[in-house]
């Protein structure tokens, strides 16, 4: 019976980091940053406790990261009307930009890395994700 060779996976999903890191340079932005910037996109808006639980993250780093956002301009803050000590983190115009360049970067990334692929190992690899992050 084969077994997952985890050490080597691990190495591989390094190496496509890397290789999205660089990618992302071109938009000024990082992994973790990028990422954040995707869930609020689909959200809307959250708060900074939302995006720490769901980049799995503490809370700390995630106001870090948050804070250099908004310096860059890339996230607007808006009133939590229920809890006056929070906000809601949104996008702004120049992150919605912002995040559309990254995108179009990762894209061209992703499609260099998929031609060493074929269909069955990339559904293979899909569909491992996807059972692994439901049971997490």
């Amino acid at each position: 019976m084969n077994s997952l060779h985890i050490l080597e996976l691990l190495e591989a999903i390094q190496n496509i980091e890397k290789k999205l890191n660089l990618a992302l340079v071109y938009s000024r932005l990082r992994l973790p940053q990028f990422r954040a910037l995707l869930l609020l996109e689909k959200s809307g808006k959250m708060t900074v406790s939302d995006l720490s639980r769901c980049l799995n993250v503490t809370r700390a780093t995630m106001s870090v990261l948050v804070n250099q956002l908004i310096d860059y301009g890339l996230l607007d803050t808006v009133e939590h009307k229920k809890d006056k000590r929070s906000f809601f983190l949104q996008l702004s115009e120049k992150g919605i930009a912002r995040l559309e360049l990254a995108k179009n970067e990762l894209e061209l990334a992703m499609s260099h890395i998929n031609i060493h692929l074929d269909e069955q190992k990339i559904e293979a690899l899909n569909q491992f994700a996807r059972e692994t992050l439901k049971r997490n």
